[in-house]
């Protein structure tokens, strides 16, 4: 079948609401090969694979898909110019119906190959009429008769059905349908039996006759042939003629497909376009040596295994056989049969048939193996003109044929390159944010922006580095994808941010890139889930779950782009500072809150269960009060702290390492946002308790300070002094920057000079060194005292790219 079949299917599916998607699932379940174009021909296998796979993915059935294909048929036949000659085929539906075969057998010439079907009307007596249909392939007669209706409705403006009255496959030789029309289906009288006869004056001879008609036969009603054309009896050898022949010995009707030798069944076919094919002793020559080249190929498999054709090719007798060997594949494939396109027409007088036409042939060539030439066809004929255009049409096709394949390839090209810019603004999506994908795609640099109240999440995993260095590296990175999917899924649930994770340290943002006003309510309903799942994850060195530290903190940050050929969305301010030691300054398998997270909550009227854990001594920060997030209607048990980890008056320095519990009283209420103020007995026994105690005057402690060598992209580096530890990673890089007189736009930090281990930016300098991600070093430097006369000083060594 020709291309425009699986065409009609994909023009269906073009018509769909989600055409897109399903296009998109039947090129993948055809791996890409769709055949449709419109002038090439495909294997029936290859074209029915295609509907059956559109039908699956429609969920239709193939007959309805069949007759949803016949609908939009139409619109792709005037999209290739066949408009104006579908509507010249008659003026009524039963006019169209009557010369539909003459539009298939001129179809033949520009598409050699089409096995058309063959459609012959029929009036009844009552007045009813049928369609008969022929063809090999019955199960398309769905795609056929709703091509015919929306024919009839578009070009004759009637609503026609066709209802089936006999079924091919239920083993009749063709189908037929009664043509149903609430208008009726007319055959309006020809012009010629409406004009007047008193002109029609001629009387010809039958010389006369045979010169302009030189290939016509006329046979009787036992199909004996009782005349035939001149040009047509020098075909035959002439002993043979002057046998009694009968029309199945002289010609075989080939169009209209299935035509019974029987008179009665030829009269149906009166006023129809025909094709014969001659018997005359070039077809016997042809069919003979048909036979040979078989033979011969049969001969060929069979000795295959026994001598091999090319051993003989360089030796004379190995030349000539591949020679004729070629020469009669050539014959083969380019010599055919003579054909004879006209018409019958029976005449009632002497109950004769006579069929009158011409040879036809799609090209002069064709026409000249056959022993003919221009003159042998008649000029009244128009068949040489007619020869003549179908060489031009055939040129025509072929080159719309390479136009359609180049479009489609095109086409193909196109949608491959949709699916994969979708992948691309998937992938993006999942690393920045749109609002900064939409930047990128302009050629823009992403501006960075200040938003005046989020809420920042940080977690690890307690005793990562003890699991990591008991554990094979791949069992590490199986339980943080399968935490850390799952912490993925918890983003998208909550609506929050995932900013980025390294290591095992996930940080997670709420407000940003879009302001939320419940932004603290939702990290903390995220740090609850995240929390739980993370209890399903078991760890693999001892089986059991693992256990998480979330620290959580609310305030204002900057937001920007940083890096160029790994571009990331970073976070800078002191609240990601923050929230980081909220995080390090934890308690395991709990969430720690900033006091103004916990004022962000009161202020969004947000009902959460919370315990007051104390103050907490930040780094470069002093004091800041606590508390341990428990719920949010209600108390989760599992959420709970240990009653030794909070407290009203319960004091936690974090720099040191240890916990001081300078006045402490372990019963501690649970407190929403609403909760009034601890009651005055409730402090009273701490107070006295402190009274007791020897008074020693406290002093915060020393902030630490780092010295920090830098080396940049180049080669560059500096050394920066006095680094408090509260100054996170891309402030370092930026003061390094600066000093070394160089642009700090789209930093990246990396503790190894290789650039292979990536810091976070809003990591602070402290942090990262007690976690070990950057290591400490130690260089000696002349005028100490010791034993040797050196000095060692400490450093830490940061790598920007």
């Amino acid at each position: 079948m020709y291309g425009f079949i699986p065409a009609a299917a994909l023009a269906f599916v073009k018509q769909l609401p989600n055409s897109e998607d399903l296009l998109d699932k039947i090129s993948r379940r055809l791996d890409g090969n769709i055949n449709t174009n419109f002038y090439t021909q495909y294997d029936d296998k290859e074209t029915l694979l295609v509907l059956n796979t559109v039908a699956a993915v429609t969920n239709l059935s193939l007959e309805d898909l069949l007759a949803n294909m016949g609908t939009v048929q139409l619109e792709q036949f005037e999209e290739k110019g066949y408009g104006p000659l579908i509507r010249s085929l008659g003026s009524t539906m039963f006019e169209f119906l009557e010369h539909l075969d003459s539009l298939h057998l001129n179809l033949v010439h520009s598409y050699p190959n089409m096995k058309a079907p063959s459609f012959r009307p029929e009036r009844l007596p009552d007045g009813r009429v049928l369609l008969h249909y022929y063809s090999s392939r019955p199960g398309l007669w769905p795609y056929a008769t709703a091509l015919l209706s929306r024919i009839g409705h578009e070009i004759y403006g009637q609503t026609v059905h066709f209802e089936h009255v006999q079924k091919k496959e239920q083993g009749h030789d063709h189908d037929i349908f009664e043509v149903v029309s609430a208008t009726g289906v007319e055959r309006p009288q020809t012009k010629h039996e409406t004009a007047s006869k008193e002109l029609l004056t001629c009387d010809a001879t039958t010389t006369e006759f045979d010169e302009l008609f030189p290939w016509h036969l006329q046979v009787d009603s036992d199909l004996r042939v009782i005349s035939m054309g001149s040009s047509l009896a020098l075909r035959f050898n002439e002993e043979e003629l002057k046998k009694q022949k009968r029309l199945m010995d002289v010609v075989t009707v080939t169009r209209p497909n299935h035509v019974l030798n029987d008179f009665e069944h030829l009269k149906q076919f009166d006023r129809t376009a025909v094709m014969l094919m001659v018997r005359d002793e070039w077809y016997s020559q042809i069919k003979e040596q048909k036979l040979d080249e078989k033979k011969k190929a049969q001969l060929m498999r069979a000795g295959s295994s026994l001598f091999n054709v090319d051993a003989h090719a360089n030796t004379p007798a190995g030349s000539a056989m591949s020679a004729a060997f070629l020469n009669d594949q050539f014959i083969s494939a380019t010599a055919d049969f003579l054909y004879l396109q006209g018409e019958f027409r029976y005449n009632p007088r002497d109950n004769t048939l006579l069929f009158v036409g011409v040879p036809s042939a799609q090209t002069p060539e064709e026409l000249y193996k056959c022993g003919l030439g221009l003159p042998d066809i008649p000029i009244h004929s128009n068949g040489r003109e007619m020869l003549f255009n179908n060489v031009h049409q055939s040129a025509t096709v072929g080159v719309a044929a390479q136009l359609e394949q180049v479009t489609q390839d095109l086409e193909k090209a196109k949608r491959e390159l949709g699916l994969e810019k979708k992948k691309v603004h998937e992938l993006l999506s999942s690393i920045l944010p749109q609002t900064v994908i939409q930047y990128l795609a302009n050629g823009e640099e992403a501006p960075a922006e200040r938003f005046g109240n989020v809420s920042i999440l940080f977690s690890d995993i307690v005793g990562f580095t003890k699991i990591s260095s008991a554990v094979r590296p791949t069992q590490v990175m199986d339980m943080l994808n399968s935490l850390f999917l799952r912490f993925d899924q918890l983003c998208d649930k909550h609506g929050v941010y995932k900013v980025e994770t390294i290591g095992d340290a996930y940080m997670v943002a709420s407000g940003l890139p879009e302001t939320t006003p419940d932004h603290a309510e939702r990290l903390c309903r995220f740090a609850i889930d995240m929390l739980r799942a993370s209890r399903e994850v078991l760890s693999p060195v001892d089986g059991a779950p693992i256990r998480m530290r979330i620290g959580m903190h609310s305030g204002s940050v900057m937001a920007g782009v940083v890096g160029q050929t790994r571009p990331r969305y970073c976070l800078f301010g002191d609240a990601v500072a923050v929230a980081a030691q909220m995080e390090s300054a934890g308690v395991p398998s709990c969430i720690q809150i900033s006091a103004s997270m916990m004022s962000e909550l009161r202020a969004g009227n947000a009902t959460v269960q919370s315990r007051p854990r104390g103050e907490v001594e930040l780094k470069g920060r002093g004091l800041m009060q606590t508390f341990i997030l428990v719920g949010m209607e209600k108390v989760d048990p599992l959420l709970l702290p240990p009653d030794d980890e909070v407290g009203v008056g319960k004091k936690i320095v974090a720099s040191g390492g240890k916990e001081a519990l300078l006045s402490m009283s372990n019963g501690a209420d649970t407190h929403s946002v609403s909760s009034s103020a601890p009651r005055r007995d409730s402090i009273a026994l701490p107070l006295a308790l402190q009274m007791l105690q020897p008074q020693h005057p406290q002093s915060p402690p020393e902030p630490v300070m780092y010295m920090v060598r830098v080396q940049a992209r180049h080669g560059e580096t500096t050394t920066l002094l006095g680094v408090q530890e509260s100054m996170t990673l891309g402030d370092v890089a930026a003061t390094a920057m600066q000093e070394l007189g160089l642009p700090a736009t789209r930093l990246s930090v990396f503790a190894d000079e290789a650039r292979g281990k990536m810091l976070l930016l809003c990591q602070p300098l402290g942090t990262a060194v007690r976690s070990g991600v950057v290591a400490t070093l130690t260089e000696k430097t002349g005028g100490g005292d010791g034993p040797d006369g050196d000095e060692s000083m400490e450093f830490v060594e940061l790598f920007l790219r």
